[in-house]
């Protein structure tokens, strides 16, 4: 319920404009890699790997798209 609410509030700053994003250059697989490493160390249950070809780099708010994943990666695995 926390984390909706959260969420609910992250979108009114957005549709405000009132949420300032730190926009970098960082590459996706590292930034999964962290995640997943999280994830296993909080829910050793769950054998989480990662596959990819190639890099993929993001020009976007890096902890914006962690929370984005958190979220996606948490609700797959319940």
């Amino acid at each position: 319920m926390k984390r909706m609410i959260e969420d609910f509030l992250i979108i009114s700053r957005l549709e405000e404009a009132k949420l300032e994003l730190r926009r970098e250059v960082f590459e996706l697989h590292i930034l999964l890699n962290e995640l997943i490493q999280d994830f296993q160390l909080l829910k050793g249950h769950h054998d989480l790997q990662l596959q990819h070809d190639g890099q993929i780099y993001l020009y976007a708010d890096r902890s914006k798209i962690a929370h984005v994943l958190v979220n996606l990666i948490g609700n797959a695995i319940k």
